[in-house]
């Protein structure tokens, strides 16, 4: 995985439901976990290599095959913005038109402006959802919060803390980071 063992991702749910009671008729959950094909990468590889989306089910099994905490923001209601923006991230990573290397500095603003021949880590293939962030050389838990500050923009206030939108799509179990 990327250095020290961390890893920065999201899932992205629409659903016409409200909390627990309602029927489900629609519930879609993308997950944005960009790594590399092969997940065992070096973190002073200097050129990017082919870069594959993983499932949720595939992200969260890779983190407990190698013993790795983990800790989630949210769930949290976000704008249509960050949703659709998402969405077209999750298309454009797999259509193979980016590559993924950890460090990004030289390659990821083809990425930003969906131009094919670049390459992103998994932090900023989701940070950057809510524009360009500088991230240095934050990794894991310090990388994610940063993430999660600068999407805050894009999420939705609501006195409901979305649990149940946790347990639906598996990560109920995983304590929340902004409850700490």
């Amino acid at each position: 995985m990327t250095p020290h063992g961390s890893h920065v991702f999201a899932t992205f749910v629409e659903s016409d439901a409200s909390p627990p009671g309602r029927d489900l008729a629609r519930f879609e959950a993308h997950t944005l976990s960009w790594l590399p094909v092969m997940v065992d990468n070096r973190f002073l590889r200097l050129r990017p290599e082919p870069g594959r989306n993983f499932s949720l089910d595939e992200t969260l099994q890779l983190a407990e095959s190698r013993e790795l905490s983990q800790m989630r923001w949210g769930p949290f209601e976000i704008t249509d913005s960050l949703y659709f923006g998402a969405l077209d991230r999750i298309d454009f990573l797999e259509s193979g038109a980016a590559d993924y290397i950890v460090q990004d500095t030289f390659y990821r603003n083809a990425v930003y402006v969906r131009e094919s021949g670049g390459a992103i880590n998994c932090i900023h293939a989701v940070s950057d959802l809510g524009g360009f962030v500088r991230t240095g050389l934050l990794h894991g838990f310090s990388a994610a919060r940063r993430v999660y500050e600068h999407l805050q923009q894009l999420i939705v206030p609501s006195p409901d803390n979305n649990e149940w939108v946790a347990r639906l799509v598996g990560v109920g179990g995983i304590p929340r980071a902004d409850s700490i």
